[in-house]
C-alpha cells in the first residue's frame, strides 16, 4: 500500500467516508431489494400461468362431456348429514 496520497486513492475524510459508505450501503439495499421484487414477480407470475392453464384445460374437458338430464326419474337427491352421505351409491348414481 503507498501512502495516502497517492493518485489511486482518494483523499477524504473519516466524515465523508462513513458518508460515502452509508450511500454505497443505501444504494445496495435498494437494488438488492428491486431484484429479490422482480424474483419474486416473476416466480408468482409463472405460478399463476401454471393454475391458469391447468384451469382452462379442466374447463375444456368439462365443456367435452355430454350433458345428462334426468328431469323425469324418479331418483331422490342423496341426504347429507355433515359430511356423511347416507343411502347406497345405486341410490346416488
Amino acid at each position: 500500500m503507498g501512502a495516502p496520497g497517492d493518485a489511486g486513492h482518494l483523499q477524504m475524510k473519516r466524515v465523508e467516508r462513513r458518508r460515502v459508505e452509508r450511500i454505497r450501503r443505501v444504494a445496495l439495499m435498494i437494488g438488492l431489494s428491486f431484484a429479490l421484487g422482480a424474483l419474486i414477480d416473476t416466480a408468482l407470475t409463472w405460478r399463476l400461468h401454471e393454475f391458469d392453464l391447468g384451469a382452462s384445460e379442466t374447463a375444456a374437458a368439462t365443456e367435452a362431456l355430454p350433458v345428462r338430464t334426468d328431469a323425469g326419474s324418479n331418483r331422490t337427491r342423496p341426504s347429507y348429514v355433515g359430511r356423511v352421505l347416507l343411502g347406497s351409491p345405486a341410490d346416488h348414481g
